[in-house]
């Protein structure tokens, strides 16, 4: 999560705020299986929790910019976009083996990273 927020540091500009960002996730709990005609899954309670923590925990360690898009994805995750010029950084948590993680893609115009990080991190002893 650090090589995330560090990347995050970079990103400002208009955005939602934190309410905002944790209702429209919120609202992702009335979508219906099948709600893209395509086959779509439905988004769990358990998955919708889990992204709005992760916007508060980023939230709370620094204050950094809520996500400029929030979008259901077909395979029952969310993706969560911030913008910048010529390039987007996205978020999309997963459930692996009841274990949680996140993917977060950059992609610029000529090159994209990607990487994996479980989430909640570990606490420190």
């Amino acid at each position: 999560m650090k090589h995330f927020l560090e990347i995050l540091r970079t990103f400002s500009g208009p955005a939602e705020s934190l309410e905002k960002a944790l209702q429209r996730i919120q609202n992702m709990e009335a979508l219906e299986e099948n709600w893209d005609g395509q086959g779509a899954e439905k988004i769990s309670m358990t998955f919708i929790t889990m992204c709005q923590n992760f916007l508060r925990d980023i939230y709370d360690q620094g204050g950094y910019c809520m996500p400029h898009s929030i979008e259901p994805s077909p395979d029952s995750s969310i993706i969560m976009s911030w913008l910048k010029l010529g390039a987007v950084l996205e978020l999309e948590p997963e459930v692996e083996n009841g274990q949680k993680f996140c993917w977060f893609y950059e992609r610029e115009r000529v090159a994209s990273t990607s990487a994996r990080f479980k989430y909640p991190q570990p606490v420190a002893g």
